[in-house]
């Protein structure tokens, strides 16, 4: 069967709100290590290597009130350690994603206390969410949730609730990943009580509101994803990154520039950072109201925004992306031009553009100088701080002056993958492009930035590796190819 079928079957499930429920008691068996006897069993997954699906065993090395720890036979993760990350989910992850994520739902005439209730009874109905601890030194650190999984339908599917996190040979454990998938699980849930079978949340919504799971669930942020984001794929702490946020790219069309193999990292960079400014301004209930929300695309987060940030004209989507962006330009200790003096937020920094020209697709913006009036397509919009002006007047978008910061952005709020881009000119002055500079190193008499730089997180960023990513972006794009034959 192929799997665009098994795509098919798994709607008509959802679809018909069929909850077809089964025993995996065929599946396990009992063995005994070291002195200790545990449960084993066959689970599905994906290869990395491949993209085929296939089965491994694990053994259950963990157990909680809330949780399972399943541990592919392949690792050597410990029974100690698996039995910590068991503690540490219902202790901690768990309490922390409900207290932002945990809506009462009623899904199918029945009352749920939660999300996690919810996708319990989609799955095995055991009370516990299952935990897979996968072996697999191309991705360590990644993850992923199906809702396939819940169901009987396909032949691939574990039923169960289950996330499946990636481990390599040092047997790490990316508590981040965990508490990322677990959102993602919660958030199916959630869509499919308020809008449906075919409500799923746009892709950077889901994927914003896991990233700013990764700080709820842990209280630690990925500082990596700072790191990224500063570096804008220029290759100063990433040699060799094809990013392009320093080119405009960043969530809102999520996963577009393929053809720059980096790119995916700067849609969870700049989401993340997204997320977690919405997060420090307007509190943890934002993620909630965003969560719930009836609309599934950028509305759900304009509206959200503007009910708890009433006067700021939020209810416009380009409002709310300036803002977030002179946020990163400025990154001042208080006000909404900055993240309140975040610990590691703060130090988010952008690069400014040369001369020439830029291709921006929906959303996309870029900071540069202002030199002289140009043109360019009317989807491209242009805002200014001018610091020669009064301070009611600084922030405009009619009046540059010699030195003002030029926000360029596409502000279309057509997402979809075929939205073409738009060639905004930034001088018309003899191409520079792409010439950079660290707009932190522009450091004015009238102290209009404060100065800051990736060395600053060197405290935290150790690793040189690429940051990790959700494997649900390699699910999805075999499935558009295959959905294409």
């Amino acid at each position: 069967m192929t799997r665009k079928t098994l795509n098919a079957l798994v709607l008509i499930i959802l679809t018909g709100f069929v909850l077809s429920l089964s025993s995996c008691n065929d599946l396990f068996s009992s063995g005994s290590s070291g002195g200790g006897t545990y449960n084993q069993r066959t689970f599905w997954t994906l290869s990395l290597i491949t993209g085929d699906d296939y089965t491994l065993q694990a053994r259950l090395l963990g157990t909680g009130t809330y949780c399972n720890v399943w541990v592919d036979t392949r690792s050597n993760i410990s029974a100690s350690a698996a039995q910590n990350l068991a503690n540490r989910y219902d202790n901690i992850f768990r309490p922390n994603m409900l207290s932002a994520f945990g809506t009462p739902l009623n899904f199918n005439n029945q009352p749920y206390s939660n999300p996690l209730a919810l996708i319990d009874r989609l799955g095995d109905n055991d009370g516990k969410l299952a935990i897979l601890l996968v072996y697999d030194p191309q991705a360590p650190g990644s993850g992923y949730f199906w809702s396939g999984d819940l169901y009987v339908g396909p032949l691939t599917s574990n039923h169960s609730d289950i996330i499946k996190i990636f481990v390599g040979p040092d047997g790490h454990i990316n508590e981040g990943t965990v508490v990322h998938e677990v959102q993602h699980a919660m958030n199916y849930a959630t869509g499919l009580a308020i809008r449906g079978s075919d409500g799923h949340m746009d892709t950077w919504i889901n994927e914003g509101l896991s990233a700013a799971a990764e700080w709820i669930g842990t209280q630690n942020h990925n500082v990596s994803r700072v790191a990224w984001f500063n570096d804008g794929g220029i290759g100063v702490t990433w040699p060799g990154n094809t990013g392009r946020i320093a080119y405009g790219n960043n969530f809102f069309m999520w996963d577009n520039h393929r053809n720059y193999p980096d790119a995916i990292y700067d849609d969870y960079a700049t989401v993340y950072l997204f997320f977690n400014w919405m997060r420090v301004h307007a509190g943890e209930n934002i993620l909630e109201a965003i969560t719930t929300s009836t609309f599934n695309d950028y509305r759900a987060v304009t509206n959200a925004m503007n009910n708890a940030l009433p006067g700021l004209g939020y209810s416009n989507w380009n409002y709310l992306l300036q803002d977030w962006m002179y946020a990163n330009l400025f990154n001042e200790p208080t006000g909404i031009f900055g993240y309140l003096n975040d610990p590691v937020l703060r130090h988010a920094d952008v690069w400014l553009l040369g001369r020439g020209n830029v291709d921006l697709y929906p959303g996309e913006a870029v900071f540069s100088i202002w030199e002289e009036p140009i043109s360019s397509p009317t989807i491209i919009n242009r805002w200014y701080y001018n610091h020669n002006l009064p301070l009611d007047q600084r922030f405009n978008n009619d009046n540059p002056g010699e030195g003002s910061y030029m926000l360029t952005y596409n502000s279309s709020t057509n997402n979809d993958t075929t939205a073409p881009f738009a060639t905004a000119l930034l001088s018309t002055s003899t191409p520079e492009y792409p010439e950079h500079i660290r707009a932190s190193s522009l450091v004015a008499s009238n102290q209009r930035l404060a100065s800051r730089s990736t060395a600053s997180l060197g405290e935290y960023v150790q690793r040189t590796d690429r940051p990790v990513i959700d494997i649900s972006d390699l699910r999805r794009r075999l499935l558009e190819e295959q959905n294409a034959e």
